[in-house]
Order: structure tokens, then sequence, then C-alpha cells
């Protein structure tokens, strides 16, 4: 086994509501190091992870790289975390070595949120300067009982919810929103767009999740995502797509 080893830290962020586990390798030592297979591992294993591994061909001595992995919790998932195994040659692939780290468990436990004491325009201006994604899907149910299903299932949601009902000219349609604030000008919301599918005669599902923080909306989207699981089956497959910051 190699004696010169790489030093290796893990830290833990978020990013458009996935976890996300930064890996800083440096090479401390007066060669190269060559061939770094970063294999992550997600606890629980069931988690989805962006790569199965990373290469790093060559870090010089005294340099570093940092590798980013992506975890997208689960709906019910409580806590998260990443093993990482890094296997190196040296610079002359004469001897190998091989180091097991593991970072901090990062809970997805969302704080503590209320119904805005506050009207809309005010609430949405608070939003300023934050973070949103958004998700599309289909369902089979046309969106009268998708609205009926889904008001159903959110009922628990962290804050406001409101539902509205329209017929359009293609037939019904409906909107739901979530919106909550906490302390230290905390503010999150959803807004589910459910419109007819023509082609499948179902619904069309457009989700918009907005908060203040990175870490917010992931904790938010996260606790929505565990009551809509049930209501929009395959939605916890699907990574929702990041928008520009919001205005």
């Amino acid at each position: 086994m190699a004696t010169d080893r790489p030093e290796i830290t893990i830290r833990t962020g978020f990013s458009s509501t996935m976890v996300m586990f930064e890996v800083k390798i440096t090479n401390p030592t007066s060669g190269d190091l060559r061939a770094i297979r970063l294999t992550p591992r997600p606890i629980p294993p069931s988690t989805w992870v962006d790569r199965e591994q990373h290469l790093i061909p060559l870090l010089r001595s005294r340099k570093s790289r940092k590798v980013a992995f992506r975890l997208r919790p689960s709906p019910g998932q409580q806590v998260v975390a990443m093993d990482l195994t890094v296997e190196w040659e040296d610079a002359y692939g004469a001897s190998r070595g091989r180091s097991e780290v593991s970072s901090k468990p990062v809970e997805l436990s969302v704080p503590r949120l209320h119904k805005p004491t506050e009207g809309m325009d005010r609430w949405r201006a608070g939003l300023s300067g934050g973070t949103a994604v958004e998700l599309r899907l289909r369902q089979k149910l046309p969106p009268d009982e998708m609205v009926d299903i889904l008001k159903e299932a959110m009922e628990d949601a962290p804050g406001l919810v409101s539902v509205q009902r329209d017929e359009g000219p293609r037939g019904a349609t409906g909107r739901i929103w979530i919106r909550a604030e906490g302390s230290r000008g905390r503010r999150a919301g959803l807004l589910v767009d459910i419109t007819p599918d023509p082609v499948t005669g179902g619904s069309r599902v457009l989700l918009t999740a907005t908060a203040t923080t990175e870490e917010l909306l992931t904790l938010f989207y996260h606790a929505c995502l565990s009551l809509m699981a049930d209501a929009l089956p395959g939605i916890e497959g699907i990574a929702p797509h990041s928008l520009s910051d919001v205005q």
C-alpha cells in the first residue's frame, strides 16, 4: 500500500432540492498522485446519487481538487449521509492506496414554518433573490380528480394551503398554492398547476417550488414531496429543473 496519501474532507450543502456532498482532495506529498478514483456510497443505500464514480487522472504535488456528489432523498427519508472510498496510485504506478471517509449526517426536517401573516404581494416580495425549481409530469386522472386528491394529500403541508378551480377551453383546471414563512425572513412556497392533457385524457401537472435559500427549498420541497408521493405516482423519480433566481 502507498504510504503517501491524499487529505480528504467532505462538506455538505444543498442544491436544487438535492443534498450536495463536496469532496476536497489535497495532495500534500512531494510527488504526483494518479488515477484517483472516488466511489460514493449513499446512506440509505437506495438513495439516488448523480454518479457511481469519479476519476481524477492526475493530482500534482501540493494541489487540490473539488468534486461534488448530489443525492436526491426519497419521500419519507429523515436523514441522508455518504460514505466515500478513495483509491489512488503513486506517480509511477508502483504502489496503490485506499482510504475510507464518511460525511456528517444531514437531517431533512423542515424548520418551523407557519401561515403567512401578510398578503400575497408582500409574501412574494420577501422571496426576491431566492431560488426556485419546477417539475412537469403527466397523470392518468382528469384534473378535477387530481385537485381533489392533492388537496387531501396536502392538508398537513407546512403553511397555508389554498385551492382554486376553474374551467378552461379544454375543460376543468385547478391550482393549489402552499405558502409558508418562518423566523429570520424565511419564506417558501409550492404552486401546483393542473390542466387537461389532450393527448391522454388525463392531467398535466406543473409544480413550482420556491424559497429564500437553497437549504430551505430542499427541506420544504422534500416535506411536500413526502405528502404528494402517493397522489402523484412517479414524482419521486423526477429531478426538478432549476430556475433562475426569483425576481
